[in-house]
């Protein structure tokens, strides 16, 4: 019990001090590839930004960690990098293509926003919603071993020839496509999450969609009474068009 209660009141001490130091900072990340004889371009700008958002990713953990209590509370480094991961959209900022003697190099500067007011937010959900939690940092885990794949790949195919590189190209390839699948994945389950705090009891059903926007089910009650829109791992529950309720439950229907 004194375990959990020192769990709550680190959060809480980090939940305010973020309140304290609202504020967007823009965190930017760059790498430079060199072109092997077994890439094409397509794939160096791929391996280019996949390696700048992983450094983006690192220096927004530190960030949030310098800005933040996150250092002094109860959260993995693991977790961390979890929670930054999916709260942060990389977006290119710039891109150069050149030749260096006879090798061609890419360049990417990518950049990301840091709002802290979201943060917190998105911490809230974080921390205190298990099931957001659990999975983000399943597909985290998930994407760090497919970034493993990818760099053992990678180190294969410079010494490859002949149908060799053929097949782990074709290999590379599909790491690509689910690397990005997967990143999609952990990027939206939390942005269902931060949509939905915004939602607030006694907001009309077009103030629900004007915040959190569609839902992905709805449905309502047997009775008619009640509908229910579901948002990932929220649901919002509302009677004769008026908000209800927030719920995390993966059961609506059975509750009323």
């Amino acid at each position: 019990m004194k375990a959990a209660n020192i769990i709550v009141l680190s959060v809480l001490s980090l939940l305010l001090t973020l309140q304290a130091h609202a504020k967007t900072e823009v965190i930017y990340s760059s790498y430079k590839y060199v072109m092997g004889d077994n890439d094409t371009k397509n794939d160096a700008k791929r391996i280019c930004f996949l390696e700048a958002k992983r450094r983006l990713i690192e220096k927004a953990g530190v960030y949030i960690e310098s800005e933040t209590n996150v250092k002094n509370s109860m959260i993995k480094k693991d977790e961390i990098k979890a929670f930054t991961a999916a709260i942060i959209k990389a977006e290119v900022e710039k891109e150069d293509i050149r030749y260096q003697g006879e090798s061609i190099v890419v360049e990417k500067i990518i950049k990301g926003e840091i709002d802290l007011a979201d943060v917190n937010n998105a911490l809230k959900s974080f921390m205190y919603n298990s099931d957001v939690h659990r999975k983000v940092q399943i597909q985290q885990e998930k994407l760090d071993e497919m970034e493993k794949q990818l760099s053992s790949l990678q180190v294969k195919l410079k010494a490859s020839s002949g149908e060799d590189t053929v097949i782990l190209r074709k290999e590379r390839n599909l790491i690509f496509k689910g690397i990005n699948e997967l990143d999609k994945i952990v990027y939206e389950m939390e942005q269902y999450t931060l949509k939905v705090e915004g939602v607030k009891n006694n907001m009309t059903r077009d103030e629900v969609l004007r915040i959190a926007g569609i839902p992905r089910i709805k449905f309502r009650s047997y009775a008619g009474k009640y509908e229910c829109w579901n948002y990932g791992n929220v649901w919002i529950v509302m009677t004769d068009g008026i908000v209800k309720a927030k719920q995390d439950t993966n059961n609506c229907e059975s509750q009323y």
